[in-house]
């Protein structure tokens, strides 16, 4: 947000937490690249404002990044997903526009093959939030998700909104469940990731990824007790 590294707690926009001052994009984009697989970005003024506004600050964490990276946030026309993968990151995350214009999605998906494409499912209750979370869909999850699956979606993206940013640990029984409903899918959890015990418990329930940044960016995970537990 504003070029800035921030988190919200929730999705509430007036709940921001600021590490600028701790973490710079550049350090952040080497330092995970010491234990993940990918880097997550969302340009939370996007996603607000329904067009980029972080392209400077994602470059740079694309230049010092040595994983893939992936971004949400704002992407809602061809130009704007074209113009973030031309900067070098790996995924556009489509999420609202994929939800409200479902040929746009198709659209995407033809153009840039599935692997560039995953769609960003965000969870308030059993409905999908959209325009960066302040708004609540009429559209059930796993209505939307067997769309996803029928129309050839590789990867997906689910948050549950009330544990983001929470501290307080994922809902493992829902991620097992979607899991085993879904199984076409590549899912990746996010939402309430406190500890490295978390992610061990995460791990049994057929995610494909698990997304974390609070629990990070606050020290209550180190980059040692995740490349200790990653090599056990």
């Amino acid at each position: 947000m504003g070029g800035k590294c921030v988190r919200l707690v929730q999705g509430d926009f007036s709940r921001r937490l600021d590490f600028s001052t701790r973490f710079d994009l550049a350090g952040l984009a080497s330092e995970f690249g010491k234990f993940a697989s990918g880097i997550h970005v969302v340009d939370l003024d996007g996603a607000k404002s329904g067009k980029l506004e972080n392209e400077l600050a994602i470059a740079k964490i694309v230049q010092s990044a040595t994983v893939p990276v992936e971004v949400g946030g704002g992407l809602r026309d061809l130009q704007s997903v074209e113009r973030i993968l031309n900067l070098g990151v790996s995924r556009a995350i489509l999420g609202t526009r994929a939800l409200e214009d479902f040929s746009f999605l198709e659209q995407c998906l033809k153009k840039f093959s599935r692997d560039h494409v995953a769609v960003g499912v965000d969870l308030k209750g059993d409905f999908v939030a959209t325009h960066g979370w302040a708004k609540v869909s009429g559209v059930r999850a796993v209505e939307f998700l067997k769309k996803l699956e029928n129309a050839g979606v590789e990867n997906v993206l689910c948050t549950q909104i009330e544990n983001d940013g929470m501290l307080g640990g994922l809902n493992f029984q829902f991620f097992t469940q979607l899991c085993q409903q879904f199984s076409k899918l590549k899912i990746t959890a996010s939402g309430g990731v406190g500890s490295v015990e978390d992610l061990e418990k995460i791990g049994r329930t057929g995610v494909s990824g698990v997304i974390f940044g609070r629990a990070f960016f606050e020290g209550r995970i180190t980059t040692k007790q995740i490349v200790d537990f990653l090599e056990s």
